[in-house]
């Protein structure tokens, strides 16, 4: 159970992470669009973060899909995110497949730091109750620092001053209605490892360098993302920038009652 609750949340993690939306100033789906037809500036090294942070936390809200492959086996989820000016007020409503693994579904949803998981059986086919604030919680504790690595401010902190070269990688191609800029972006592991927790949280060693394709609309938005490490692949699709989006925690009579390791509720 704890296995594959951790399964659950670091997948949701990582979908968040690589969403990277920030808060938002009141932005729509037709303002984040309207700039779909101007030339953007070629990205750096050195401006690629802030350029695609600032972009993200104008639109504030995006639709995840995402896969990813390891050793013959894949995972898949899809989503919403909304992110605003504080961490507290992160959202997410994420749907998670794990079939291949042998791990089945899941259904996540992340709300006022309350993360809530529906794993089939294991949670009588409703939701646990994981509260992130809580310092009494054990998987509060576990998960605490969920919100904090989906924190858009956080995610540009461990990634700046780590990217060794952001070039153009091919023609722009059509992706969510806009233009995309294929950039191919080298990343010095070894830099955010440390900062991310991403070695601790995993267990894997990464390799020195990290090398990921992003589709950047002129807009500056990312409309796709992919890496091939080897033995693992992932691709990311980001669609519905800036639209609205409701997330609501579930009603009572949908939230488990049992505990999360297997202890009777109080």
């Amino acid at each position: 159970m704890l296995i594959r609750t951790r399964l659950a949340a670091l997948g949701a993690a990582a979908l968040l992470a690589l969403s990277g939306c920030g808060s938002a100033e009141d932005a729509t789906s037709d303002q984040t669009q309207s700039t779909a037809g101007a030339s953007a500036e070629a990205l750096t090294a050195d401006s690629f973060v802030s350029t695609l942070s600032d972009a993200q936390s104008s639109a504030e809200t995006t639709h995840v899909q995402i896969k990813i492959g390891a050793s013959g086996q894949e995972i898949t989820a899809e989503g919403d995110v909304a992110v605003g000016s504080d961490p507290a007020d992160t959202k997410m409503a994420m749907t998670m497949d794990m079939g291949s693994m042998g791990a089945g579904g899941a259904e996540m949803r992340l709300v006022d730091q309350v993360f809530y998981m529906n794993l089939g059986p294991l949670t009588e086919n409703k939701f646990a109750k994981i509260d992130l604030s809580d310092p009494n919680n054990p998987l509060g504790q576990s998960f605490g620092d969920l919100v904090g690595q989906l924190d858009p401010s956080k995610s540009v902190e461990d990634l700046e001053g780590a990217i060794t070269s952001v070039e153009k990688s091919g023609s722009p191609e059509t992706l969510d209605g806009v233009q995309a800029q294929p950039y191919e972006v080298v990343v010095d592991s070894t830099k955010i490892a440390d900062a991310s927790g991403l070695a601790g949280s995993t267990g894997v060693s990464l390799p020195d360098e990290l090398t990921f394709t992003f589709w950047v609309g002129s807009d500056n938005l990312p409309r796709k993302l992919t890496s091939d490490m080897g033995e693992s692949t992932i691709e990311a699709t980001f669609t519905k920038w800036g639209d609205d989006v409701s997330i609501e925690a579930p009603p009572d009579d949908e939230i488990s009652k049992q505990d999360p390791f297997g202890a009777p509720a109080a």
